[in-house]
């Protein structure tokens, strides 16, 4: 198959062809070894519901916490607005001054998202196809050159290397 119009009779270039093969393994085995070991992600913040108290340190700005058996439709239980910096050590007090026991949380907190094995291995094939092409080209290019070297021919007008 030829995607770049030139079918060498023969190789005009082993030494080429021998070293840029040798790239291309370098660089796709680098590509995957990147995809394998890459840990990083992305911090994005998100609104949760329903986390434990003990979550609460990592929670954004202020958020409201509630007893197990709060039901805003009924008005049963208790909800408190809490800060990060307070939320474990505040023991808020019911209307009648008894203590309350929080439960769960909602507010917004960041998580880390990274990126699926499967993603990453795709976008390594991706390059490891775009440095074949290029190193293809390269290659095209030196044939060419050596070619006309040989054949001891003039370019010709509007024909490129």
């Amino acid at each position: 198959m030829n995607f770049f119009g030139y079918a060498p009779v023969e190789n005009p270039l082993p030494g080429l062809n021998v070293l840029l093969t040798l790239v291309h393994l370098l660089g796709t085995i680098a590509f995957f070894v990147y995809a394998f070991v890459d840990s990083s992600c992305d911090e994005v913040t998100v609104y949760k519901t329903g986390q434990p108290l003990s979550t609460c340190a990592g929670m954004l700005a202020t958020f409201t916490c509630s007893t197990s058996d709060y039901d805003a439709t009924t008005s049963t239980g208790h909800i408190r607005t809490l800060n990060n910096k307070n939320c474990l050590t505040t023991r808020p007090l019911s209307p009648q001054g008894e203590y309350i026991t929080l439960s769960s949380c909602d507010g917004f907190t960041n998580v880390c998202i990274s990126t699926p094995i499967s993603v990453r291995m795709s976008q390594a094939l991706a390059y490891s196809t775009s440095l074949m092409g290029l190193l293809a080209l390269i290659y095209n290019f030196q044939c060419k050159r050596e070619n006309q070297k040989r054949e001891g021919s003039p370019q010709q007008d509007g024909e490129s290397l």
